[in-house]
């Protein structure tokens, strides 16, 4: 079987744990967009599906400040969910439990956009590029809790 090389592997999500095994085995050096978001409130598909017209118009309306609802998780209990309505996604690990959400917002937002500036960067100087995806058992019904 032949091994493939590849110039830049990013994760799609569904969840942090796609992103975290990519960096345990080696594959991933950098944060990307979207490494950290979650899916908890749909099927795992239908995130997958958004992650990527998130990619092909470049990231519209991604983190914006009106855009953010506070949603619970019982996931990440130092850290609070928030629902971006603009893309659809779940991002659990950007503000902390405690915190102040307006104070918090803009080093979220300035991250945000080195993240999406540097995927497109790699993106379009890159000649072979894979994508992976971990769906989300939890969405999809495939584990109860």
């Amino acid at each position: 079987m032949k091994k493939e090389k590849y110039d830049f592997i990013f994760s799609l999500g569904a969840a942090c744990s796609c992103s975290v095994l990519l960096r345990e085995l080696g594959l991933q050096y950098a944060s990307f967009p979207l490494d950290w978001v979650g899916n908890i409130h749909e099927k795992s598909s239908t995130a997958f599906l958004k992650s990527a017209e998130l990619i092909a118009k470049s990231f519209p309306n991604w983190m914006k400040k009106e855009n953010l609802v506070r949603k619970p998780s019982d996931d990440t209990p130092h850290h609070l969910g928030y629902f971006d309505s603009g893309t659809g996604l779940f991002c659990v690990h950007e503000f902390m439990t405690g915190g102040n959400f307006e104070s918090e917002y803009p080093s979220v937002a300035e991250k945000y956009a080195r993240r999406i500036k540097r995927f497109n960067q790699l993106l379009s100087t890159s000649t072979k590029v894979l994508a992976v995806w971990i769906s989300d058992p939890r969405a999809d019904g495939e584990v109860s809790e």
